[in-house]
């Protein structure tokens, strides 16, 4: 956001492009490892009255999607700096690897 904000949008652009490749590279590390991937910071709502449950979706513009929920986790693993349940998708890229920062570092 900062990037945009100084008007850098060459920099926001290509920021943006590296962190949505090491996005679906954590996604593809998880899925290989034989885990199945979860939110840490929502969780799927309940449903809403005349629902018939929370698997419902949400219809708009054309657009369907679960509900979700934010779940207030985040803000005691922010109080805590604990963000070691976090894939650090910001750090620069290792070949092959996910990222090059260490865990809780910084993290989401």
């Amino acid at each position: 956001m900062r990037a945009l904000e100084d008007a850098q949008y060459e920099f926001a652009t290509a920021e943006k492009f590296r962190l949505e490749d090491k996005q679906r590279r954590a996604a593809k590390a998880v899925k290989a490892a034989g885990r199945a991937w979860t939110p840490r910071w929502f969780d799927r709502a309940a449903p809403a009255p005349g629902e018939e449950d929370a698997e419902s979706l949400v219809k708009g513009d054309g657009l369907c999607a679960p509900r979700w929920a934010f779940n207030e986790r985040y803000w005691a693993a922010r109080a805590a700096q604990d963000w070691s349940e976090s894939p650090d998708i910001f750090g620069p890229a290792l070949e092959g690897g996910v990222s090059g920062a260490p865990q809780g570092s910084g993290g989401l």
